[in-house]
């Protein structure tokens, strides 16, 4: 079956009222629940997916942020990329005018790496977990993925971006899929 003919069932069944987007997976099909995966909803069964061709740069941003103190955002990434396509995570304070590099670590089962903002690698082939402490004030972030005129990998995915601090929650992505804009990056299947 189809991916698109699988995703306008889901559609149907969810204004139904058959299936909601915050239960788990496994609810409705217990195998799901294997090798781990028995929390991801069905609405994380979608994510950003960003490189299908060389030479090119795409960008996924969210909108302007309010962002507190103690604040950090957590994604889940996976790349499978030649080390010269990098996946780089970016703040800007001026409107998206400049771009800093936002340092951020992966967890990938019981390893965590600190990498400088951004993450190139191949053969990984599984999803990672990151995380980033943020500044207070207003911002916006940025995922951006650059590819070489030569070879490509499977490409960059991110997924379930969420921005904590004080006080709450200020972006869930999960749920406000529109609070991002997206360039050469569309919603695939995770």
């Amino acid at each position: 079956m189809s991916k698109l003919f699988t995703s306008i069932l889901v559609v149907q069944q969810v204004e139904r009222g058959a299936i909601r987007l915050e239960e788990p997976v496994a609810s409705y099909l217990p195998p799901f629940a294997a090798q781990g995966k028995g929390a991801i909803t069905v609405r994380r069964t979608t994510a950003w997916f960003g490189g299908s061709k060389d030479a090119t740069t795409a960008t996924l941003t969210t909108q302007p942020l309010a962002v507190p103190a103690k604040a950090s955002v957590g994604f889940d990434v996976f790349v499978d990329t030649e080390s010269s396509d990098p996946l780089t995570l970016e703040s800007s304070t001026d409107g998206g005018t400049t771009w800093k590099a936002v340092p951020f670590t992966v967890r990938d089962d019981s390893s965590v790496t600190q990498v400088d903002g951004a993450i190139a690698q191949s053969g990984t082939r599984r999803w990672l977990q990151a995380k980033a402490d943020l500044p207070p004030g207003a911002q916006q972030l940025r995922w951006r993925y650059t590819t070489d005129a030569t070879g490509l990998g499977r490409g960059a995915y991110v997924d379930g971006v969420k921005v904590a601090g004080q006080g709450g929650v200020v972006l869930d992505g999960e749920r406000h899929p529109e609070a991002f804009t997206a360039q050469g990056w569309t919603q695939a299947s995770r």
